[in-house]
This record gives structure tokens, C-alpha cells and sequence, in this order.
């Protein structure tokens, strides 16, 4: 080889080691990237936002009710607050002792990443539900469970792949017991009992593609992957909504622990059809012994207070007790002495919600309701409940205001009544169900608890009759014209 080619070759062979070098730096580079984009995979579902609009073109309506068709995949609350991301079973168990809103990440085999929210998290304050949707109470599945045909609606929620088939034990017409068979089904077997293979898939028809993620309990490990999808549920207690393979049916499950964890689906608000407002209503004004105007609304025959009362002395000008600590409190119960307070003892919310009153202050006979009026008894109550469709369905619904409740629980306020929540206080002082429960006080008495009480809730559309309670407790008290 003359001394030109031997040059040639040798440059030939320098760009050409250097061309696979670079080659092997990018396949480093790469390789390095997927494997930093597989392990983040989990955090960055971290990036979500619940003020993002909520998968856009991604939801389907059913009955005038839109739901998405995805779980929600959301790691901060409404107001940018992060929830706590739980990483081991220690972890997980510890912020649902504690009571903190927490939630576990987890990449399934399908590659889609899973998120598992525990309790605390659904009845948190601030609010994971995007801005214009919220999670789905009891009621309002109910009915969206009626409109897909009750006994197939989870068949209709299923998604129509990924769902483990299961054994079905199968028996010949002769044999005892027969388990698991349709009425239709069975008798058709001839040969020796054996097990047959069902399909767990749905059809889908409804477009909300309930996927077999199973939850979380105790830990990190999912169970009933491919057979269960669960949902929470808002609720007073922690209940949840379960699709199974084994079955054609969407069935509420009342847990009774918080250390587990289930997928979100939420449902868009629905504006009120009535009262945007006081406009649709006709209020008339009157005012009480402390000078302050408060708003009447008749319902049926009878006139009543659409605003919690809020006076501070009684009809012949003596001043009730302002209880401001807990001590004081206490006390007054202990007593059997009239007292009121503000919810927390913060005045901000007796500006929204009244006073809450001991049944002390009911009873004493220098009257706590303004002239003309007095406290309703448990008849008054049942007669304005019944009224209004009764103690099941809408009607609590109808009596609370369109605004102010918790959890997107606000009402029509179709009655005009106007209900607020108010909060109540226990005999030891302790303040409970801001935000979310309204409670009011009735006159008739029980001769060793106290007076009932008729509650609100940001959870249920029906109004409750509650049992006889200490007289030592805080309620709201509405009143009715003489």
C-alpha cells in the first residue's frame, strides 16, 4: 500500500471510530433517559393540577349526569396544597392513623399509573375535585345507577376488556346446591360438576370505563387487581362504590376503616334549576329583641325564619351567656345555665351562620325566640317536613341554601327555608360539622336526653330527624310565628 492510501485509510478509520463513538454516547444517553423516564413515570404524575379543566373531551353524559371516564390522577387539593405521597406501607399507615390526606402511586403492568387516595383525603376541606366538578354522594350514584338499569349497571360501567375471567362452579341438574348459575343456566349440564370460565369484562355501554385497578389496604400491595374497581364515595362514613368481575351489578360497600385506598371518579356540578339567589323567593322582614332584621318565608300555613337566630338576651332584655372558652362552656351545662356561642368562637361566623345555643336557653321562661314567635316542637318540624316531600328523597336538598355547603353539597333551596352549616358543639366543648352539617334544635323533650334535633348535611339530599341529645349540646335554632 502506497504511502496516499495508507494516509486515506487511516483518517477512513479515525472518523468512523469516532462516528460509534458518538453513536455509543447517544445509545448511553438514551438508555439513560428511559430509564430515568421509567423510574419517574410515578412522580410525575406528580405535575397534575386540580385546577386544570378535568380531561377535557373525556367525559360522557348519562341521564343529565356528565362524569369523567378516567380516575382522577390529582396530588394537590384545590388550593395548590400538595397531599402527601406515601411510599411504603409504614408511610401509609401512618397518615391514616394520624388523619392525613395522603395518597399512594402505583404503575400497573398495562403501564398506566394508578393513584390511591385514602379517606382523609375525600372529606379534606380544601378539596381535590377540579373547579366545577366533585365526587359523587350516595344519592346521586344511586340514581345514575338506576338510570343504567340497576341490576346491569356494572356490567354498563365495565370496560370491555382487562377483566379477569373466574371459575363458576357448575352443577349437573341432579345435584343439590347449585351456586353461582343464572336461573336460565340452569339444569343445561349433563356431564360431572366441574367449573366453568366466565368473561369478567362489561360492555361499556355507558362510556365509563371502569378499569380493574383493585385498591390498597394496609400498605403498598394492590388486591383484587383485575377483578375489583373501587370508588369512594362522599359520605358521611367511608363508603365506596365497587365493579366486580364475578358479577353484573354496581354495589355501595359501607367500610367502616380508613386505612384503605381507592381510586376518584368525579361527576360535573349541576347549576341549581331554582332560587340563583333570594330572586325567586318572596322573604318578608321582622326583627328581633336585639334590634337585628332576619328573613321570613311562609311554607304551607306556617311562617318561618329563613335565618338561624342570633340574639344575645332574652325577650325581657336579660342577657344571655356569651360562653367564650371551653371551661365556660362546661360550665353553663353543668349548671343547667342558658349560653350561646359562635361556632369555633370565631364572631366571623355568626355573621354567616347565627349563634349556636345550649337547650337551656329554650327552655328558660324569659324567652329566647323574638315576640310573636316561639321554638318549634317536634310536630311543627314533622308537619313542615311532610310538607315538602317527606324524610326521604330531595327534600333536605330543597331546604338547603345553593351555596356555603361543603363538598359541592349545596341545595336548591327551593323552600326558601335557607339552611346553613352551621356546625354544632358537644357538652365537653367541642366544636364538629362545620361547614357541613346544619342542626337545629326542637322544644320536645325527652325526659333523659334532651330535646331532637333536624339536621342538614352536606352528604345527603334527605333532611334527618336526629335522636334526643344532651341538653349541654350547641345548636341552631330556627323559630316559627305564634
Amino acid at each position: 500500500m502506497n504511502r496516499t492510501l495508507l494516509l486515506i485509510y487511516i483518517a477512513l478509520s479515525l472518523i468512523s471510530c469516532e462516528n460509534n463513538g458518538i453513536k455509543d454516547k447517544k445509545h448511553v444517553i438514551e438508555n439513560k433517559f428511559e430509564k430515568e423516564s421509567s423510574e419517574n413515570s410515578i412522580k410525575n404524575v406528580q405535575k397534575s393540577s386540580s385546577t386544570e379543566p378535568l380531561l377535557q373531551n373525556e367525559t360522557n353524559v348519562i341521564e343529565g349526569f356528565e362524569f369523567s371516564t378516567k380516575n382522577l390522577d390529582v396530588v394537590t387539593f384545590k388550593n395548590g396544597e400538595t397531599i402527601m405521597q406515601t411510599n411504603s406501607s409504614e408511610e401509609w399507615l401512618l397518615a391514616c392513623r394520624k388523619n392525613i390526606p395522603a395518597y399512594f402511586a402505583k404503575k400497573l403492568t398495562n403501564g398506566q399509573v394508578s393513584i390511591y387516595y385514602n379517606w382523609h383525603v375525600i372529606k379534606d376541606r380544601r378539596g381535590i375535585a377540579p373547579e366545577g366538578w366533585h365526587i359523587p354522594n350516595s344519592n346521586e350514584l344511586t340514581q345514575f345507577i338506576n338510570a343504567l338499569g340497576y341490576e346491569i349497571a356494572g356490567d354498563k360501567m365495565k370496560s370491555s376488556n382487562g377483566w379477569k375471567e373466574w371459575n363458576d362452579d357448575l352443577h349437573c341438574s341432579n345435584c343439590k346446591n347449585i351456586l353461582w348459575i343464572k336461573p336460565s343456566e340452569r339444569g343445561k349440564h349433563s356431564g360431572p360438576c366441574g367449573k366453568i370460565k366466565r368473561d369478567g369484562n362489561g360492555t361499556n355501554s355507558s362510556k365509563f370505563n371502569g378499569q380493574p385497578n383493585g385498591y390498597i389496604y394496609w400498605g403498598n400491595n394492590i388486591l383484587s387487581l383485575g377483578s375489583l374497581a373501587c370508588y369512594w364515595v362522599l359520605d358521611t362514613e367511608p363508603t365506596s362504590l365497587h365493579l366486580s368481575n364475578q358479577n353484573e351489578k354496581a354495589e355501595f360497600h359501607i367500610d367502616g376503616y380508613k386505612e384503605i385506598g381507592y381510586n376518584i371518579r368525579c361527576f360535573k356540578d349541576n347549576e341549581p334549576t331554582l332560587n340563583g339567589g333570594d330572586n325567586k323567593l318572596k322573604y318578608d322582614m321582622e326583627k328581633d329583641q336585639n334590634g337585628n332584621e332576619f328573613k321570613l318565608i311562609q311554607i304551607e300555613n306556617q311562617f318561618w325564619m329563613a335565618q338561624n337566630l342570633e340574639v344575645d338576651k332574652f325577650r325581657n332584655g336579660d342577657p344571655i351567656k356569651h360562653a367564650k372558652t371551653v371551661e365556660e362552656w362546661i360550665k353553663a351545662g353543668n349548671n343547667r345555665e342558658p349560653a350561646w356561642c359562635y361556632y369555633e368562637n370565631k364572631p366571623d361566623n355568626g355573621l354567616k351562620y347565627g349563634k349556636l345555643y345550649n337547650s337551656y336557653a329554650l327552655t328558660d321562661k324569659r324567652g329566647l325566640a323574638p315576640f310573636g314567635w316561639h321554638i318549634p316542637s317536634d310536630d311543627e318540624w314533622s308537619n313542615m317536613v311532610v310538607f315538602l316531600g317527606g324524610f326521604s328523597g330531595n327534600t333536605g336538598k330543597n331546604m338547603k341554601l345553593n351555596n356555603g355547603w361543603l363538598n359541592q353539597g349545596n341545595g336548591t333551596n327551593i323552600s326558601g327555608f335557607s339552611g346553613l352549616p352551621g356546625g354544632a358543639r358537644d357538652n365537653d366543648g367541642v366544636f364538629y360539622n362545620g361547614d357541613e352539617v346544619g342542626s337545629w334544635w326542637s322544644t320536645t323533650k325527652d325526659w333523659y336526653y334532651g330535646a331532637r334535633i333536624y339536621e342538614l348535611s352536606s352528604y345527603l339530599d334527605r333532611i334527618k330527624a336526629q335522636k334526643y341529645l344532651n341538653n349541654s349540646y350547641g345548636f341552631s335554632v330556627r323559630c316559627v310565628k305564634d
